[in-house]
């Protein structure tokens, strides 16, 4: 069953019902501020880092699902409802949304009231725009009310999911005009705040969760948009959130526009406060006057689509298979984009809390997008190789507000180290920059302790000639290349972190290419391993704890995939190449997957048939496809050799 289609000419996926098997999401953000939105307007943001600067809460694996997001509800005489059905879940007589590149479009309509919604994150703009259009498309006049939504997370998002004696008496708020300042903290800790406003006079508003929905209520009932009243509630601890309300008389055919920002400010020091308790609000002030009108959003949005284009236009490919083409300049340098900004550190099934970038993630993302970007490339070249160790070994993943790596995953993943050497490689054939092997970068991100990148790519490689196993093979560390291979190895206690039992030495299960296909091959893209593991071995670990078929137990992934085309255009098996790719790329198998059970963002079900003809769920990873430029240009390569 198809939910949606491709809109090439506008580059757009286009969703024509709310109820996809699982929430679709879209990415905004291109540089510091970023916001996963998905096709009913759930979802969060963040500024830099998912866990540390989390602006709006969300409640992952929640009932229901996607709990939390950008609300709107409209008022209607009594009847309350949504333009992107959920929250309220009020039947629509019609839906539409319209995931862009780094933006997305909500329509929604009953009784004669449509309602537009435009969301994205402006270029160098710490916040994103939401731009609503209420239009009357009947005989009569409609006199509605508008009520906005937003539910401030307490910056931490660990803490904030956990520390409830603490965090039940810190909220606090300020309101002024049509603007909701969320504060807490900022008058100890921090310098910084978020803000939620809208470019009109408003008629109530509310920042205190409970009054707003009403202790006993969900997001799909909360009660002041029942009562047609905000509470004008201001938060003193408990959950802070913002919401306007804001009512409209439209004659039939008149429309009204509203724009709504929800950003973030930080002050120095000496600059916090405009005076006693009060926030200086002079940057939220001019992030606001920047979009006082539909003339600014346009322009803006020009801008960004602007951006994408010339992105996009510095490597096209034009053939007769328009499922590649859309795939190669559209959809693929999108997601690797995504990828490096968020390193998979955030997702709709990786809650930003507890991987930050990943050493090895970040390195692989390069790849896919370095001829876009090669500025913020080296900047993140730097990034990566200040976390590493003098010994060549590293952090497996690090958090990007603090530049440091995380001790909570540690280190011990022996294939980290060279993909640092395969980023800065890929970095320089494209900008031809061989002065970065001079830059003077930390070890273990202490600035009194550096060396040259030159140095840090020596003993990246020595830290694997000097880590092998008794064949002389790289030893395996945690994680390494099959993410869950070696994880809790050894380990019978329950509990106990998943990536700090100890390894032992050990050898290396060699494939050719040929046993590849033989044995791993499937209609819906390669396997991990096969068979899968059906009891639990305590020598591998993780990867014997799932189900047979799941994750990384002989699932399917698109991140295993790719490497194998790419081996298959080095021998020069170019077509096999392609039918590899196709398998896994949207736009050759969105009419032909049978949807088992939901879409779950980074992956999701199918039902396949084993050799035996036996019926199992697999699942399929979210397209990612990593060194496709390269691939794809090994590809033509060789397709334009077999013609010559």
């Amino acid at each position: 069953m198809k939910f949606g289609y491709f809109d090439d000419v506008n580059r757009e996926y286009v969703i024509n019902t709310p109820k996809t098997p699982y929430p679709w999401i879209n990415y905004l953000g291109n540089e510091d501020f970023f916001g996963l939105i998905s096709n009913t307007s759930g979802g969060y943001c963040f500024y830099k880092d998912a866990k540390l600067r989390r602006i709006t809460r969300y409640r992952y694996n929640n009932v229901l699902v996607d709990d939390g997001g950008r609300y709107f509800y409209i008022y209607d005489n009594g009847d309350v409802w949504s333009h992107t059905w959920k929250p309220v879940k009020k039947e629509l007589s019609f839906y539409e949304c319209r995931h862009g590149l780094g933006y997305s479009k909500f329509a929604g309509e009953r009784n004669n009231i449509r309602v537009d919604q435009l969301s994205f994150v402006p270029l160098e703009f710490n916040g994103e725009v939401h731009q609503i259009t209420i239009k009357n498309t009947g005989d009569n006049d409609k006199a509605v009310k508008l009520f906005s939504f937003v539910e401030f997370c307490l910056w931490n998002a660990s803490d904030d999911s956990e520390n409830f004696q603490r965090n039940f008496s810190t909220g606090e708020v300020e309101v002024e005009g049509s603007v909701i300042y969320h504060k807490t903290e900022y008058k100890e800790r921090r310098n910084h705040y978020a803000f939620y406003s809208v470019n009109s006079k408003i008629d109530g508003f509310d920042t205190d969760r409970d009054l707003f929905v009403g202790l006993y209520n969900g997001f799909s009932e909360p009660q002041a948009v029942l009562n047609g009243q905000a509470t004008n509630s201001v938060a003193s601890g408990w959950a802070p959130i913002a919401s306007h309300q804001i009512n409209i008389d439209l004659k039939p055919g008149e429309e009204k526009t509203l724009i709504f920002i929800l950003g973030y400010v930080e002050n120095k020091q000496e600059e916090k406060w405009e005076s006693k308790g009060v926030i200086n609000k002079t940057k939220a002030k001019d992030m606001i006057n920047k979009f006082k009108t539909e003339a600014d959003v346009s322009k803006a949005f020009e801008e960004l689509k602007s951006y994408w284009d010339k992105l996009l236009n510095n490597y096209t490919l034009k053939s007769d298979d328009e499922k590649l083409n859309r795939m190669v300049n559209i959809w693929n340098p999108y997601q690797c984009m995504i990828t490096f900004n968020m390193s998979r550190s955030a997702s709709y099934f990786e809650s930003g809390i507890g991987r930050g970038m990943g050493f090895r993630d970040s390195n692989q993302d390069l790849l896919g997008f370095v001829h876009q970007i090669p500025e913020r490339a080296r900047q993140r070249i730097i990034d990566i190789a200040s976390t590493q160790f003098e010994d060549g070994g590293c952090y497996h993943q690090y958090q990007t507000l603090i530049n440091k790596g995380n001790n909570d995953i540690g280190s011990g993943f022996n294939d980290d180290p060279l993909w640092l050497i395969l980023g800065v490689t890929a970095y320089i054939k494209e900008s031809g920059d061989e002065d970065i092997l001079k830059e003077q970068v930390p070890f273990d991100s202490d600035v009194n302790n550096t060396a040259t990148l030159m140095h840090h790519l020596k003993v990246s490689f020595d830290h694997v000639i000097n880590n092998r196993g008794p064949h002389g093979l790289p030893l395996i560390g945690h994680a390494d290349w099959n993410d869950c291979l070696n994880l809790n190895c050894f380990s019978t206690t329950p509990g106990e972190p998943f990536q700090t039992t100890e390894n032992k030495e050990g050898g290396n299960a060699e494939k050719d290419i040929d046993s590849v296909k033989e044995k791993l091959d499937t209609k819906y893209g390669i396997r991990l391993n096969w068979p899968a593991f059906t009891t639990y071995h305590v020598e591998m670990g993780e990867i014997s704890t799932y189900p047979a078929g799941y994750k990384e137990n002989a699932g399917i992934f698109c991140h295993n995939n790719p490497w194998i085309a790419c081996a298959e255009t080095v021998i020069g098996r170019g077509d096999r190449a392609f039918e590899i790719y196709k398998k896994i790329a949207p736009a050759y198998i969105e009419e032909e997957y049978n949807v088992k059970r939901n879409y779950k963002g980074c992956e999701y079900d199918v039902t396949v048939k084993n050799p035996n003809g036996v019926s199992r769920g697999v699942k399929l990873r979210k397209i990612k496809i990593i060194m496709i430029v390269t691939y794809m240009k090994l590809i033509l390569k060789k397709k334009m050799q077999q013609k010559i």
